[in-house]
């Protein structure tokens, strides 16, 4: 689960966005938060509802992920919330809910 936040962000941040926006300018943070949301569909997708709550969720995250790598430069900080998201999201929130 903590690679998971490591590599996502790796590949999300880290080289899709900074490609992104030399290519496409600010219009490449809104396209990878896209592509970002696009594939967390999956994850629920035996209970559609709220999977439709969900993708404009993930988005939201994206692009709040892109905006702080463009103003810090660096992956550490979402590295770090995409991590503990999932830790607290897949092994902490079922025993409690």
């Amino acid at each position: 689960l903590v690679a998971t936040g490591f590599v996502e962000e790796l590949v999300f941040r880290g080289i899709m966005q900074r490609s992104a926006v030399v290519v496409m300018g600010s219009w490449g943070i809104i396209f990878v938060s896209a592509v970002f949301a696009a594939l967390h569909i999956g994850y629920l997708s035996d209970n559609m509802p709220y999977s439709l709550i969900d993708v404009p969720f993930v988005f939201a995250i994206g692009l709040f992920f892109a905006w702080i790598v463009k103003k810090t430069g660096s992956l550490y900080g979402v590295t770090l919330a995409h991590g503990l998201t999932n830790i607290t999201l897949y092994l902490i929130f079922p025993f409690i809910l």
